[in-house]
């Protein structure tokens, strides 16, 4: 569910309206993993494959200053892999809230 963080209100006129989303630094840790991917490797897809959960894609978009609409990797750069996710999942939900 993409906007279950995401603040929600009523307007004047009754809408649900979204809020923004905030999310946090991702600082740089010793225990990261550094990996290349090949081509066609969508950020879903590693999110996954390392935390279980396809919708935390974006800890390793923001990790990574991936700013643009790719969903798939640059076969040619090394990513940074977060491995210690429960402050990041943490600092994100106090943004939020």
């Amino acid at each position: 569910m993409r906007y279950k963080d995401t603040p929600q209100r009523q307007n004047q006129q009754g809408n649900r309206v979204y809020g923004t989303t905030f999310y946090p630094k991702i600082p740089i840790r010793d225990s990261d993993k550094f990996q290349f991917f090949p081509r066609g490797t969508r950020f879903d897809k590693i999110a996954n494959d390392f935390y279980g959960d396809a919708s935390l894609w974006w800890i390793i978009t923001l990790s990574n200053g991936v700013t643009n609409a790719d969903i798939q990797v640059d076969p040619i750069k090394e990513y940074r892999i977060p491995t210690e996710i429960e402050p990041i999942l943490s600092d994100f939900k106090q943004l939020n809230e």
